[in-house]
């Protein structure tokens, strides 16, 4: 027997399609027991496993009881980060209208453009997917200046983006993030191996949380509030802002 296409869905739906040890994307649903121990071909005897993993640690025995622990966690946190009730995202609304205010009012964004449709949440979340890291040295600069550090403590300016951030990579997890901050970085043009000046830094932090505000906001689409509207330009490898209502 195998498992049927149900049980394979729910596993992997309940993972995110991530491997629940290493978390790459893309998994097979292996046995913890395996078939030729009469292992069941139930969801719980399932874990999401990408090929890798499978081959290191799926053959053997003695790892049985750390896959399922793993599997187990990895559940624990998929359900957290993207499971929200609609009082939470209304709390999350409600403290970020400030933020939102101080971005649409202080950042200074591209001409609108007339006539044409802006893109869907999906198309957002597409044209981000498609971003890749060149140096994943100035990456993981980059990602840990925008998501681990906190500014100044008295500074409401800085804790309203803190508490921005701490929201988007809760909500939309970090997949998504490192994608943003990849674009973000391409976007700011800054030439890391000749150093960076204070105004280009802070032109790196805006263009990420403008960036992150946009995906926030198409997501809230059942708000009145004014938002960030986004075009593709023509050479397809740029997004260009507008604020609608």
């Amino acid at each position: 027997m195998a498992f049927s296409e149900k049980i394979k869905y729910e596993i992997r739906k309940k993972a995110l399609h991530r491997c629940c040890i290493c978390h790459n994307i893309g998994v097979e649903i292996h046995h913890i027991i395996p078939q030729a121990e009469n292992g069941p071909d139930t969801f719980k005897n399932g874990a999401p496993l990408c090929p890798s993993c499978h081959e290191t640690y799926g053959a053997n025995p003695t790892k049985r009881k750390f896959i399922r622990e793993a599997r187990d966690i990895w559940y624990e946190i998929c359900e957290n980060r993207y499971t929200h009730s609609e009082k939470r995202l209304d709390n999350i609304e409600d403290s970020l209208s400030e933020l939102k205010a101080l971005l649409i009012e202080n950042f200074e964004f591209k001409a609108k453009i007339e006539n044409k449709k802006f893109l869907t949440f999906g198309e957002i979340l597409n044209f981000y997917f498609k971003q890749s890291v060149a140096n994943e040295k100035d990456f993981k600069f980059c990602y840990g200046l925008i998501f681990f550090t906190f500014g100044e403590e008295n500074n409401n300016e800085d804790n309203y983006f803190n508490q921005f951030r701490d929201s988007f990579i809760e909500i939309f997890g970090i997949l998504l993030s490192e994608k943003i901050i990849a674009y973000s970085m391409k976007s700011s043009e800054i030439d890391w191996s000749k150093g960076f000046t204070e105004s280009e830094i802070q032109s790196l932090f805006n263009i990420c949380y403008t960036n992150m505000l946009l995906v926030f906001m198409q997501f809230d689409y059942e708000s009145d509030e004014k938002k960030l509207g986004v075009q593709i330009s023509d050479d397809n490898n740029d997004l260009i802002y507008s604020i609608i209502k």
